[in-house]
């Protein structure tokens, strides 16, 4: 043990022993003092020699990476849900397109986001109504099974608390429909072409789409055709698509447009079915394109005293070398 003398600080002096403790290998030391002795001052130590002992730094801070945390995955979703309800609200009166009051026809009511949709029923009134519900973007169309719909849905913003009045108009769609088209397109001057008929019956489906069916079994006449040129019969009757097609060449002087008249079959209720009548457009018989064919060119070539001299006809051109 080594002893040491040290002086307390104040006006008295006093000893004070500590003891130091010195331990191989060097891991610590420990330093007693005696209780009752003021505060000293220690001088500087030296390891003793053989002894290695490393610095000690300041504290370096630990940081995390959160990037580098797996946390185990957990069942389920999470999702924030959609306001349908507010303070907003939709009404509206409904006609057909004979200005009558379109009782009992559905009102479908949807918001854009398909968050909601509502189908209401016009009452005896006309009108309908649909309160309470929250703003968005909605899209709104009138049907009425089996001939009315309506043409052009509504598609706009409400804003929530608004009270927006929207009047619907219903148009009809039932009876027959004809379609027609021309091969080729314009017809062309003394040229044959083709002239394609479908009929087709227009319906209003439950969900208020108009779905034409087509008509099978209908007699097909034709008539007004003046300088058209017939190249086959010009009556025929419709296949299982609905469709009858007739041929002709185009003279000139067609007319713009032939009569077709129409004998349906019976309804599908079985109820008969009322003759109709149509036209078919004739685009105008166009002259033929002008042709692009040219005569066959001729060449003549000619040498003298080392010269030559060639020419080719219609488009006629010289060269010459010497």
């Amino acid at each position: 043990m080594n002893r040491l003398h040290a002086f307390v600080h104040g006006s008295a002096l006093r000893s004070v022993t500590l003891t130091l403790l010195t331990l191989v290998p060097l891991v610590g030391f420990v330093v007693l003092v005696q209780r009752g002795a003021g505060v000293v001052e220690i001088p500087h130590y030296v390891a003793p020699a053989g002894v290695d002992v490393k610095p000690v730094g300041p504290e370096t801070p630990t940081t995390i990476d959160p990037t580098r945390i797996e946390l185990a995955g957990v069942a389920g979703t999470t999702s924030i849900p959609v306001r349908i309800t507010g303070k907003a609200k939709l009404s509206g009166l409904v006609v057909g397109s004979d200005g009558a009051l379109a009782v009992g026809a559905t009102v479908r009511i949807a918001r854009l986001d398909g968050a909601m949709t509502k189908d209401l029923v016009v009452g005896d009134d006309g009108r309908y109504q649909l309160p309470d519900i929250a703003g968005g973007r909605y899209f709104v169309r009138a049907f009425l099974a089996p001939r009315q719909a309506q043409a052009n849905p509504m598609v706009f913003l409400l804003a929530d608390g608004e009270n927006k009045q929207l009047d619907l108009e219903l148009a009809t769609f039932d009876g027959l429909r004809l379609t027609t088209a021309l091969a080729p397109d314009p017809t062309v001057l003394d040229q044959p072409f083709q002239l394609a008929l479908r009929l087709a019956r227009q319906t209003v489906d439950l969900d208020g789409i108009v779905r034409a069916t087509p008509v099978p079994g209908a007699a097909i006449d034709l008539s007004g055709l003046g300088t058209l040129e017939p190249l086959g019969p010009t009556s025929g009757v419709t296949n299982s698509a609905g469709q009858v097609s007739f041929d002709f060449t185009c003279r000139r002087g067609a007319p713009a447009q032939v009569q077709v008249l129409i004998d349906p079959p019976p309804n599908p209720d079985g109820s008969a079915a009322t003759r109709a009548s149509a036209t078919a457009p004739i685009t105008s018989c166009d002259p033929p394109p002008p042709s692009t064919t040219q005569p066959p060119s001729t060449t003549s070539s000619s040498s003298s005293g080392g010269a030559t001299t060639s020419t080719s006809a219609p488009a006629s051109s010289s060269s010459s070398t010497g």
